[in-house]
């Protein structure tokens, strides 16, 4: 029932239903968690908030989905002080960050270093664990802010420290390294494949994206060729599902191997 509110945008109407649980005993965490996530799935970000720190204050910690949708949110609305402070609330949790969640912050450092800006105002580095002061200065290097003192290729390794990496953590890394020029990029796409990660049309579309940037137009419409057909074989791209390109065994091809 308070799904079925929450997705009409029938706010008011789940707020009373909450209520009236509210009122009969302790709230289960799982009712908090519909509530904050179906919030932020209408756009409702402060009302999600103020049910956040009501779960937190009632000694109950709200789930990774309520603070990925949240998160979420606050970066695609530039309020990142509001992250930041989030995220100082999940340091004294102990709290592990999720691939989505930090893919996120990531995402959002390369495109501007107003992440980084709020992090260095707002983070007490003090009492700053390894983890959360090794993704800050991740945060600062995606934003330009930071210069890297070791093999940029080998980031994924450092963010793995951080987070567990999936094929977005790779796509936004190949973005961070075309910048610079695809030799980085191709170095960490074949290495990517080989280590079993399937890439998607995001991939494919950053490393065309980066050729094309760095004046080696022939070289994208070659690959592009290169994607579509594979051992005389059409590739379908289908809108719903990844791109893969497959040898006649079933394995993986790295496009640049």
């Amino acid at each position: 029932m308070l799904q079925s509110y929450l997705k009409s945008e029938r706010i008011s109407n789940a707020f009373n239903f909450f209520d009236k649980f509210r009122n009969r005993r302790r709230l289960p965490r799982k009712l908090y968690n519909t509530m904050i996530v179906g919030l932020c799935k209408v756009e409702k970000v402060d009302f999600a908030l103020e049910f956040i720190r009501e779960m937190r204050n009632s000694g109950s910690f709200p789930s990774n989905q309520c603070y990925e949708e949240t998160i979420k949110l606050l970066c695609q609305a530039k309020r990142f002080d509001v992250v930041i402070n989030l995220i100082n609330e999940l340091e004294k949790g102990d709290f592990q960050f999720t691939s989505f969640i930090g893919n996120v912050l990531l995402f959002h450092s390369l495109r501007s270093r107003d992440l980084y800006d709020a992090w260095i105002r707002l983070r007490d580095t003090s009492n700053e664990t390894s983890k959360y002061s090794l993704l800050g200065q991740l945060i600062g290097v995606f934003s330009g802010d930071v210069e890297v003192d070791q093999d940029i290729g080998n980031l994924d390794e450092v963010i793995e420290q951080c987070f567990p990496l999936d094929i977005y953590t790779y796509n936004i890394l190949l973005m961070l390294l075309s910048k610079g020029g695809m030799d980085c990029a191709y170095e960490l796409y074949n290495r990517m494949c080989r280590k079993g990660y399937k890439p998607n049309k995001w991939t494919l579309h950053v490393l065309i994206q980066g050729l094309q940037q760095c004046g080696r137009t022939a070289e994208s419409r070659r690959l592009l060729e290169k994607l579509v057909w594979k051992q005389d074989m059409l590739v379908q791209m289908d809108a719903c599902r990844m791109n893969e390109i497959w040898e006649g065994d079933g394995q993986w091809v790295g496009v640049f191997e």
